[in-house]
């Protein structure tokens, strides 16, 4: 956690990006095996559904390799100053004026309240006539955590990747196995009405400060301008992530001093940052 700069500061922080693996190991996430992975099992399924992992022959869990994480020294710009200013449509992400969420604990009560507060948000900032929110996740980098929070995702990463399920929806509804290896939260008659074959649509993640100091004063969320990223090349790897015998993929990085990070100093808690 680096102290809190001033508007007008860069940072300079080691990235964690990944390198190749020797000859024979890969890189990834055995989930089952680590005491704290940070995406409880529900969310796994929420968010990637049951993939088997014997659909994905190329993934074989036991030659994940120890030391394909490498941090990068790596600037990171202060997006509040940025010309012009980031939005969805240009860089990938934005920050949004959003009242602070009440109970970050209660999941009954962010589901029920909060998930349509972000929905509403959504709609207004990306014109979309439907938004379906299916998860969320509660992080906190202090080392005794709350329960149910995982910690900080500190892997330079994206999400999901194409091998991940929401690319594989025609698949999955071909298979007739939708129930089985789709999401648990997203219905097939959803799927078919809103995702098959050249509908567009697109995951957003909306992120935000929930602790009990007014701004976040460490570990915020860096975001990396996709113009700088050489996608299509070497530079950008699988990651894939096993837990109970199935497998989502995220994308990882190799370090490019070409990339343009940026952050969002001093969130406050009435800030909501969507990518």
């Amino acid at each position: 956690a680096a102290a809190r700069p001033s508007d007008d500061e860069l940072l300079s922080v080691p990235m964690s990006y990944c390198v190749p693996p020797p000859a024979g190991e890969q890189i990834g996430l055995q989930a089952d095996k680590v005491a704290d992975p940070g995406l409880p099992v529900f969310s796994f399924y929420r968010q990637h559904g049951r993939w088997p992992i014997e659909r994905e022959p190329r993934v074989q869990v036991n030659t994940f390799a120890e030391g394909s994480i490498v941090p990068s020294a790596q600037a990171v710009h202060n997006a509040r100053t940025a010309t012009p200013p980031p939005d969805l449509a240009s860089l990938g992400f934005e920050l949004r004026p959003s009242p602070p969420l009440l109970d970050v604990d209660d999941d009954a009560y962010v589901e029920a309240h909060y998930y349509e507060h972000v929905a509403s948000l959504l709609r207004d900032a990306t014109g979309a006539p439907t938004v379906l929110p299916y998860d969320h996740v509660r992080r906190h980098a202090a080392p005794a955590k709350p329960p149910g929070h995982g910690p900080p995702a500190y892997l330079v990463h994206t999400d999901s990747a194409d091998r991940s399920w929401p690319w594989r929806v025609d698949e999955i509804l071909d298979s007739g196995q939708w129930g089985e290896v789709g999401p648990a939260n997203i219905s097939e008659a959803f799927a078919r009405e809103h995702m098959t074959r050249g509908r567009r649509w697109a995951i957003v993640n909306a992120w935000r400060h929930t602790g009990d100091a007014p701004t976040l004063a460490s570990t915020p969320l860096a975001l990396l301008d996709d113009a700088t990223v050489r996608w299509g090349s070497d530079e950008v790897m699988y990651y894939p992530i096993t837990m109970g015998g199935k497998v989502a993929f995220n994308y990882t990085l190799q370090h490019s001093p070409t990339h343009r990070w940026l952050y969002y100093p001093n969130m406050s808690k009435d800030e909501l940052l969507l990518f």
